[in-house]
Formats: C-alpha cells, sequence, structure tokens
C-alpha cells in the first residue's frame, strides 16, 4: 500500500485457505460468489486507504520541513491529521472486518452501514478546509520563490495551431536557457503534445513527467488538470494501468476539492478499476486512445474515427463507451472544422483565379474567358467565350453548392457541382464533388453504425434483423451514390459483417444479385 499501487483486498486468501483445509465446515460461502460480491465495497475501500495516506504523507512531510508554523495552524494542522488518521484507521478496520466474515450476509451488512458512515466521516474532513490548508502550505516548498519564467515564444504557438509539429520540436530545442531563466510550462507543454502528434510516446511521457513536478498546484491554472489527464491518458495507452489509475485518482480527488467536475477522469477511473474491463477489451481501447492522443485531421483523416466505430460495434456493452463517443465526437468536430478551413481556402482561391484570369485575359473583360487546361466535354480548339452574365451564374451555382456543403445537405451540394462539369468552373467544381460525396458517405457509413450497435443490444431476434436490413440497405445505397467518396473499401468490409450476422441467422435473408447494392428478390 506505501509504494503507490493498490492493496490485494484478498492478501489473506492463503490464510483462510489454510485454516479450511483443517476444518472443511468452515467452508460456508464459496470464494468465488463472496469475491464478486464484495469487490465494489472492497474496491472503493482500498481506493480510500491509497489516497488518505497520501495525504497523510504529505502533512508529515510539511511538518518536518516548514520549521516556523505559526502556532495557531499547528494547532490546525494537528487536529486535520488527527482527523485523518481517525478516517484511515476506520477504513483499515473495516477492511479487515470484511475478510474475516464467514457469512456473506453479515459481510453485505456490514459494508453497507459502515462503510457509509466512513464516507461521510471522509467527506467531512474534505468539506473542513484541510485539504486547502495542505495546498497552502505545500506550495512554497514546491516551487522556488526565485524562478523566472521566461514568455512562450508565439511563433512556437503559431507552428503548433497549425499542426507542424516538427517546427514545435525543433523551435523548442533551439530556445535559450538563461541561467535565471526557465522556458514556460505552457511551451514544455506543447513541446509534449507535439512529440506526441509525432507518435514518440515515450518522449513525451518523460517531458509530462518532469514537468509535472513544475506544475505541483492548481493555482498554476489549466495546465495543472491538463497534465493529470494527458499523463493519465498516456499511461493508459502504454500500458500502464496501475500509473494511470493513480492519475486519475488524483485528479478526481483535486477536481473535488476544488469543487470542480471532472468528468473524463471519473469515466477512465471507474474504467480501470479491477476486474471492470476485459484483457482484450483493455488492450482495444489502449490501442484507440493511444492513436486518439496522436491524432491530426490532416494526416489521419477519419482513421480514428472509424476505429472508434470499430470499438463501439465490437464492445457495446463497455463501461468505456461514454468516453469513446467522446473521443468520436472530438474527432468527427476536428475533421468537420478542418474541412470548413479547406473549403473557405478553396473558395478564396477560386475567387482569386477567377480575378486574375479576367485581369490578364483582354477577352474576358468582353465577356470571354479561357481556360487553362483542357476540360472534359468541351473542344480546347474551339471559342470558349462565356459572356459575363453567364460566368456570373455559373459562379452564383458554384457559391450555391459551397453554402450547401457547409450546411450538410450533401446530395443538393453534388448536385450542384455537378451541373458545373465541362464548364469554365469544372477544376474548382470536381473536388468539390468528392468532398461532398465523401462526407455524405461518412454520415451515412455512421447511421448505419449505430443501426449494427443497437442490432448486436436487441432483446429479440425480429428486432435484430430488422435493425441489420437497415444498416445493411444504408450502406448499399452508399456504393451506388457515392461512388466517388472513395470509402468503397471500407463500406464492403461493414457490409461484410452485417451480412455474416444476417447470415447467422437466416441464409436467405442476404440474397442478392453479384452487383453489390441491387437487392435480388426473395424467394417466396
Amino acid at each position: 500500500m506505501t509504494d503507490g499501487r493498490m492493496v490485494d483486498p484478498y492478501q489473506a486468501r492463503e490464510q483462510r485457505e489454510a485454516v479450511q483445509q483443517q476444518d472443511p465446515a468452515q467452508q460456508v460461502v464459496p470464494a468465488p460468489t463472496r469475491r464478486d460480491l464484495l469487490m465494489p465495497a472492497l474496491t472503493s475501500i482500498n481506493n480510500r486507504i491509497y489516497v488518505n495516506e497520501q495525504k497523510l504523507a504529505q502533512w508529515r512531510e510539511v511538518t518536518e520541513t516548514l520549521s516556523m508554523i505559526p502556532p495557531a495552524q499547528r494547532n490546525r494542522i494537528s487536529a486535520c491529521m488527527a482527523e485523518l488518521v481517525d478516517i484511515l484507521d476506520g477504513y483499515n478496520a473495516l477492511h479487515s472486518r470484511l475478510l474475516q466474515q464467514t457469512s456473506l450476509e453479515s459481510a453485505q451488512l456490514l459494508a453497507g452501514e459502515s462503510l457509509l458512515q466512513l464516507n461521510q466521516q471522509d467527506m467531512d474532513y474534505m468539506e473542513s478546509g484541510c485539504d486547502m490548508l495542505l495546498a497552502e502550505l505545500m506550495s512554497p516548498m514546491a516551487t522556488p520563490a526565485k524562478e523566472t519564467v521566461a514568455a512562450i515564444d508565439p511563433e512556437l504557438i503559431e507552428a503548433f495551431d497549425q499542426g507542424e509539429y516538427d517546427r514545435v520540436i525543433t523551435l523548442y530545442s533551439q530556445t535559450a536557457r538563461e541561467p535565471e531563466e526557465s522556458i514556460s510550462p505552457q511551451a514544455t507543454y506543447l513541446y509534449g503534445q507535439a512529440l506526441l502528434k509525432n507518435h514518440q510516446q515515450a518522449e513525451a511521457h518523460t517531458v509530462f513527467t518532469e514537468l509535472r513536478t513544475r506544475v505541483n498546484s492548481p493555482e498554476q491554472g489549466e495546465i495543472f488538470y491538463d497534465l493529470f489527464r494527458v499523463l493519465g491518458d498516456l499511461n493508459f495507452a502504454m500500458g500502464f494501468y496501475d500509473e494511470a489509475r493513480t492519475n486519475y485518482a488524483e485528479l478526481v480527488q483535486t477536481a473535488a476539492d476544488h469543487q470542480r467536475i471532472e468528468q473524463w477522469g471519473e469515466q477512465q477511473y471507474a474504467a480501470l478499476q479491477p476486474g471492470v474491463l476485459q484483457p482484450d477489451e483493455r488492450r482495444a481501447y489502449s490501442v484507440l486512445l493511444r492513436n486518439y492522443l496522436a491524432y491530426t485531421p490532416r494526416r489521419d483523416g477519419y482513421a480514428v474515427a472509424e476505429q472508434a466505430e470499430q470499438f463501439l460495434q465490437t464492445y457495446p456493452a463497455s463501461r468505456l463507451v461514454p468516453s469513446v463517443n467522446a473521443i468520436h465526437r472530438d474527432i468527427r468536430a476536428q475533421v468537420d472544422d478542418w474541412l470548413n478551413r479547406g473549403i473557405r481556402r478553396i473558395e478564396d482561391q477560386a475567387s482569386e483565379r477567377l480575378s486574375r484570369q479576367t485581369s490578364a485575359d483582354p477577352g474576358a473583360a468582353v465577356g470571354e474567358v479561357r481556360p487553362d487546361r483542357e476540360i472534359p466535354g468541351v473542344d480546347p480548339f474551339e471559342s470558349t467565350a462565356v459572356p459575363t452574365a453567364d460566368l456570373e451564374a455559373l459562379q452564383t451555382v458554384f457559391d450555391q453548392g459551397m453554402s450547401q456543403l457547409r450546411a450538410k445537405d450533401y446530395d443538393l451540394a453534388i448536385e450542384s457541382f455537378t451541373t458545373l462539369v465541362g464548364t469554365p468552373l469544372a477544376e474548382q467544381a470536381r473536388p468539390m464533388i468528392h468532398e461532398a460525396s465523401k462526407l455524405a458517405a461518412q454520415e451515412e457509413r455512421q447511421k448505419a453504425a449505430d443501426l449494427f450497435v443497437r442490432a448486436t443490444g436487441a432483446s429479440d431476434q425480429e428486432s435484430k434483423t430488422a435493425l441489420l436490413l437497415a444498416s445493411r440497405q444504408l450502406l448499399q445505397d452508399v456504393l451506388i451514390k457515392y461512388p466517388e467518396s472513395g470509402l468503397n473499401d471500407k463500406v464492403e468490409r461493414n457490409l461484410s459483417r452485417i451480412e455474416d450476422e444476417l447470415r447467422a441467422i437466416d441464409p436467405s435473408l442476404i440474397e442478392t444479385s453479384p452487383a453489390r447494392g441491387i437487392v435480388a428478390p426473395m424467394h417466396p
């Protein structure tokens, strides 16, 4: 318990088994059943023992280091330590009594009554202000009084915001370190994040761990909580589950002490409790979390979002579903933002190109525009004179398509852009057709994935079959309606998975013609 790791609540198992071998009559409650039923109470007790022992160790460090403590504070410290010792003794005593119980009913009754009382004592201590006093006393011990922190380099912030992570690493490495100055914690944090984005997890772990020794108080701002989160996530992603659990426990406790809501830390901490996750489920989430920490929209696109969807399909009842949903929403938001910025950039470039063509070609002034490259459907040896009014009409159609794309009316956007193929605006319209098709297909795949997840949790076979068929139809429509999406291979894999499920129910459900997506009539 003192080395920072969780205590095995069944450490007395060998002694009990030895006694039971001598007296078989004592085998009242089967161990596996008792372990399963008492595990939540014992886990809760262990967590509170660990957290409170850490606090008590900090109190002792304060009293040994700060010799000039005013008498009034000294009395307050003694009262806080006495109250904490009393709470710890209560948890340890309850832990021992639960392990000694031979009756399951008695153990559950004892856990329910005594644990409730101890939790109330624990809560009273946290509301008494002792933790606030401890943080104040430890602050001068942990933060050097004469340290001068250099301002963060604006160029480094700009490089990070633009996703130029190699440049961030270079700029940080070149930062001058004067003897009386230290690098800004925010700059070091961005450096660690840049390492993560480059899949340098081990190096990032070292950076964040060292930064944690400098940023050790909630008074230092949001970076204090960010460090707890990223260290917990990074330890989880790297398979250091005990360390991750400790990070999340400290994050949740500190947030509670300062009246903050810490939903992410609570979700992650709850999932890491012993026995909650299966090994394969935990490993799959670790891989997803590692890719999420390294995620960049430009490089990864929808890949990590699809990995999140796959996790939800494989483990629909997982305790990690809220965390995976949060990851999925964040990635979709990042991709949408990146695409919107790209669309605005393309719009600006198209307007600039059109303006240059009009200025450079005298014929444009009298209504003639000459394309600078061959356009399918247009003979380059024939005049491509376009009246100014017609050109303005084409631009209006393009602008309309862009508005429809931003509004997520993908089918209408595709229709608008398609009408521009074979016109002077074909060059600008074609990438927009591809983008709208990709976004529409992705949206339909998400709907199909949601139906598939619902099908896996359906209580009756009729509902499951209906949901699977609806999911399958959506994916078949994607192949027909959005051939330029670039997602056909992924859609085919999704269809194969759904058809495997349908085949297991009734092979006749998936009778199709050779062409994927065209459903053949069912045999009567």
